[in-house]
């Protein structure tokens, strides 16, 4: 962690009073080294794990930046809709004394009633790549007066297939706007697309090694095939857990993992992209708030899912 405080760094006093109510005093490494080339105005990119606090490093200088207007200023954009609903939900935090509009658009969800928004009026569009692209050929979302591009989880983005609605997206906002790109990692074409759109961009990388990572401890375990489902049960009897997240390959896994966890009486929830999003958000919304203890899922929930309570984690697939 950083020795320097949040109230060192060049942000506004209505974000560090947002920041302070959070509980948050000193800053981490990719919020330091940030959060004052974004004030600067400089195109960025940022390359830490997840779990380091990037949401909050471009959040709380976005936020410290802009003004209340009648235009879309910033975009986030975010490779699945709870990371996009996750990242709303953090700037409604930041900007909370503020007077700025945020809103989060996704597919899956009625897209009247995001335009209706929209038209209302918002400074800060936060969403998927497909629904925001779909919402600029409908001509509501518009980028005549954007200052911000924000790229979450960039490396997600590219392996989920929006590499090409990503460039072309970048390809249509001013030549004005700061480009932010924040990633785990830094595959090919990521970085072909930093050399294509970004202007000089500061470049931070925070190494894994200075992550915190006391307490938790890793196994792995040789299985055969057909003794997994079996082990998974001994574990799962064996362990008190608070809460747990069972990670498995494919939709057809998560399925089977949880139909099996069921007949044994465990009370289990599970997700994938085949649910529709009520259900995903209704899935979510109970594991969060602890009904559910264990939660089946595919990769879907892999980046920066805050669930505080989870004690065990379980790769059944490599």
């Amino acid at each position: 962690m950083s020795k320097i405080k949040f109230n060192e760094l060049p942000l506004s006093d209505d974000v560090l009073r947002a920041i302070d109510e959070m509980g948050f005093t000193t800053p981490s490494k990719i919020q330091e080294k940030a959060i004052p080339e974004i004030i600067k105005g400089r195109d960025l990119i940022g390359q830490a794990q997840t779990g380091t606090g990037k949401t909050l490093a471009f959040g709380s200088a976005l936020l410290s930046e802009l003004h209340h207007s009648d235009h879309i200023q910033a975009i986030v954009l975010s490779p699945t809709r709870e990371l996009a609903s996750q990242i709303y939900e953090q700037f409604k935090r930041i900007g909370k004394y503020t007077d700025l509009r945020f809103t989060c658009v996704y597919g899956g969800s009625e897209i009247e009633k995001q335009i209706r928004t929209i038209k209302r009026g918002v400074d800060v569009l936060i969403g998927t790549p497909g629904r925001v692209m779909d919402l600029m050929r409908r001509k509501v979302v518009k980028l005549d007066h954007l200052v911000y591009f924000v790229l979450d989880e960039a490396d997600e983005m590219l392996s989920k297939g929006f590499l090409e609605t990503i460039k072309e997206i970048i390809s249509l906002i001013p030549n004005t706007a700061k480009i932010l790109l924040f990633s785990a990692t830094m595959p090919k074409g990521i970085v072909e697309m930093t050399t294509k759109f970004m202007k000089d961009p500061a470049k931070i990388l925070v190494k894994n090694e200075e992550l915190t990572l006391e307490g938790i401890k890793q196994y792995y375990v040789y299985l055969k095939k057909e003794d997994k489902l079996d082990v998974l049960f001994q574990i799962y009897r064996g362990i008190e857990i608070a809460q747990a997240i069972i990670y498995c390959n494919t939709k057809k896994v998560v399925d089977y993992v949880s139909e099996e966890l069921k007949k044994k009486g465990h009370m289990i929830s599970s997700i994938h992209g085949d649910l529709k999003q009520f259900e995903r958000d209704s899935v979510m919304r109970y594991f969060r708030s602890g009904v559910t203890r264990v939660l089946v899922t595919t990769d879907l929930l892999a980046r920066g899912i805050d669930v505080y309570q989870v004690s065990l984690v379980i790769n059944y697939e490599m």
